[in-house]
């Protein structure tokens, strides 16, 4: 008697645990800066330093890099800008964790708001998202076939299975350069930049991702010369990229997490030693799963014609792909330009970021609700306030196609922003497109009890007596062909055999011979 296996490398997902972390921090603006009049534009990027797992909870260290774009009161410059990091650390209580368990931590800065105190001193407030769960990495043993001396009938069942082929952390650095046109003067000085990879693709290949995106760059600079003019440049870099991913090929399902730990961007000399080179230096975090969709043919149960077969069973953690897939939303929408703020001579930069709702689960599948956050900075042609700045929120709902989905089901789905385009219409209103990308990842968890051992018997006596020789049965809701031979101790392709049939199909009221 043998029960022969197969191995499909899986991994299993706990619940997740989820905290909120508010930062408000005041800090002073450094000597060398000059004073504040009003904040133009902030930004901030929230990296993860170190996890420490403990038992029952663990430690969460990072940091927030922040930058503040303002209006400066000097005869110089009517702008500047400085950057600083928060450092943070919060405890997040994970119930029936140990200090070996693998923990998938998740950071997300959900809101960021930087205020005036004085000339001198501004307060930092923001809200970050913590999130972690518990993964562990394990082989479910999936019983395929069994033989045996004596006459057993085998019953099996085919699924599409998800198997987790390739799991994996990676850096992607990126290193990027650029020359500013002629017409442009030399960089005397970075006042502020805004970089982000649109239309990110990662697929992946034989032992390698491919990774290709267009990244989309705005300068902020204050130029050499008398006047000390202060100019923005926008531009675009493509980027196309190999990445060594050992065990992938074309033919896995990607799901793949990207952060951006570090952005900056330099000014360079060029060949003739002028300040005129832009130098790009990225590094994108990855969490890489390749999945794989394998057909098993599973063994489902046995029941034996001359001795008893009982089967030992454990609940299963098998996943079924539902859908992957990358959707595209098309944004659009317009504002009024608030009447108390100076009018707009011309449009200088936009920046936005994408903030989400939990997906719901709908009849035509999932439907994402949330808001594109706006900061737009323009030129006002007042010699007072020549820059100006507007914050603006557009919400927007989409709606996935997932088949098959249930509220049971594994989701996940990432939002990036991939375009970004202002205009300013006749009428003098503010005209928005973006589009956003939806990168969708569907699981069906199969609720399924698995067979990992069998064991054999004889026929208890007062079963046998109890047999007939022959009989004739009515077929009622919800027999088979299977439970009906298993009943009797007779094989299912003698039922077939003795009433002329060609299939496993039969139907309640059915007559059928049953001869042992």
């Amino acid at each position: 008697m043998e029960l022969k296996k197969q191995n499909l490398h899986m991994e299993k997902i706990f619940p997740v645990t989820s905290s909120q972390l508010v930062l408000d921090e005041d800090f002073i603006i450094p000597d060398s800066k000059t004073d504040v009049i009003s904040i133009l534009l902030e930004k901030g990027d929230v990296v993860l330093e170190d996890v420490r797992v403990m038992e029952q909870h663990i430690t969460v260290r990072g940091k927030l890099f922040y930058s503040v774009l303002y209006k400066a009161d000097s005869s110089t410059c009517s702008l500047c800008s400085l950057s600083g990091a928060f450092p943070f650390e919060e405890n997040l209580f994970m119930d029936g964790i140990q200090s070996l368990d693998s923990i998938q931590t998740d950071l997300a800065l959900e809101d960021l708001s930087v205020n005036i105190i004085n000339s001198r001193k501004l307060n930092l407030r923001c809200l970050i998202d913590i999130s972690a769960r518990k993964t562990q990495i394990y082989d479910e043993e999936l019983p395929t076939d069994f033989q045996s001396d004596s006459a057993v009938e085998s019953h099996y069942e085919t699924e599409e299975l998800l198997e987790l082929s390739v799991l994996k952390k990676d850096v992607c650095r990126i290193r990027e350069e650029a020359e500013l046109p002629k017409n442009y003067p030399n960089i005397q000085n970075i006042l502020w930049s805004q970089v982000f990879p649109g239309d990110l693709e990662i697929v992946p290949e034989e032992g390698q991702l491919s990774v290709k995106c267009d990244l989309q760059v705005f300068v902020l600079y204050q130029g050499e010369g008398d006047d000390n003019p202060i100019l923005g440049y926008d531009f675009s870099i493509p980027y196309n990229s190999k990445m060594e991913c050992t065990g992938s090929n074309s033919a896995m399902i990607p799901f793949i997490n990207h952060t951006i730990s570090h952005c900056s961007l330099e000014a360079r000399p060029d060949y003739d030693g002028e300040q005129r080179v832009l130098g790009l230096d990225m590094v994108m975090d990855m969490n890489i799963r390749l999945y794989e969709e394998k057909s098993v043919t599973l063994l489902a149960d046995v029941y034996g014609i001359e001795r008893d077969y009982s089967c030992e069973t454990h609940p299963s953690g098998l996943k079924k792909l539902c859908v992957s897939n990358n959707s595209l939303y098309k944004l659009s929408g317009k504002f009024a330009h608030d009447g108390d703020a100076p009018p707009i001579l011309q449009l200088c930069h936009s920046c936005g970021h994408i903030q989400t709702d939990e997906p719901v689960v709908c009849e035509e599948g999932l439907k994402i609700c949330g808001a594109l956050s706006l900061q737009i900075l323009y030129v006002t042609g007042r010699d007072d306030a020549p820059y100006y700045s507007v914050n603006q929120a557009i919400p927007f709902c989409h709606t996935i196609e997932v088949p098959n989905i249930s509220q049971q089901s594994e989701i996940n789905v990432q939002s990036t922003l991939d375009k970004l385009s202002i205009s300013l219409s006749n009428e003098g209103e503010i005209e928005v497109r973006a589009s956003i990308c939806f990168k969708t990842f569907v699981c069906k968890n199969l609720t399924c009890d698995i067979i990992s051992d069998i064991s054999e018997s004889p026929i208890r006596p007062e079963i046998i007596n109890n047999l007939p020789g022959a009989v004739i049965y009515f077929v009622k809701e919800g027999d088979t062909l299977w439970n009906i031979g298993k009943r009797y101790y007779v094989p299912v392709s003698s039922i077939r055999q003795q009433n002329d049939l060609t299939g496993d199909r039969i139907y309640p009221g059915d007559r059928l011979i049953i001869v042992k």
